[in-house]
């Protein structure tokens, strides 16, 4: 908390005004990167030509998320924040799991995809 708080240029009295302990900031970070995730992927759907160039867009805003993140962020939430990594595997199963399949339904509809792949 101490690091936060020189970093941000307050004291740490005014951070737990907000937020009661480190967890709590973590989960806020996690579902402010979740929510931005999400609005990314749709604006991909809305914008996107048709199924496919949005698989690519999408790829294209993972490939960049990936580049900047630690790679031990993962394993250190799932260490010492387990509510916000469970938030982000919640995430990851259900959010991530219906964009996938409501792309490959528009991608059928759009007779970009075999229509012998379902389910």
């Amino acid at each position: 908390m101490d690091d936060i708080a020189t970093n941000l240029g307050v004291s740490k009295k005014t951070i737990y005004q907000y937020y009661t302990d480190k967890d709590s900031i973590v989960e806020a970070v996690m579902l402010f990167e979740i929510q931005r995730g999400e609005r990314e992927c749709n604006q991909y759907s809305n914008q996107s030509e048709n199924a496919v160039h949005e698989v690519f867009m999408t790829i294209d805003m993972m490939q960049e998320m990936l580049s900047t993140m630690n790679p031990a962020l993962i394993f250190e939430m799932q260490k010492y924040h387990p509510n916000a990594f469970k938030m982000f595997n919640d995430h990851k199963h259900q959010f991530i799991y219906q964009t996938i399949k409501a792309n490959l339904e528009r991608g059928q509809r759009e007779e970009l995809y075999r229509q012998e792949c379902k389910n």
